[in-house]
């Protein structure tokens, strides 16, 4: 499944249901906001900061998750596990010992 942090439900309405929010619960909306904001703000400057200072051989800048670019195998020269009946025939040739 794809992660919910991009999704954004901006607007719900029903037929014949209004919402109504009180002036004080909107000031306390807002600044809950304000708040995550300014701690999530903060902590993107801490892992940008990380980033900058991790230093590669590289000209590009740092690498972001420090991993070498994956290499594609193709589907058919990936190593698989033996079949039914190459199992079949080992556990036979375990139990004659």
């Amino acid at each position: 499944m794809a992660t919910e942090l991009p999704l954004v439900l901006q607007s719900c309405k029903f037929k014949d249901l209004n919402f109504i929010c009180s002036p004080d619960a909107e000031q306390g909306l807002m600044e809950h906001l304000t708040n995550e904001f300014k701690t999530y703000k903060l902590q993107a400057a801490i892992f940008l900061e990380a980033l900058l200072n991790c230093s590669s051989t590289n000209d590009r800048g740092p690498s972001v998750y420090g991993k070498k670019k994956a290499t594609h195998i193709p589907l058919i020269s990936r190593p698989t596990e033996p079949s039914y009946d190459e199992r079949l025939a080992k556990h036979k040739s375990r139990t004659k010992s």
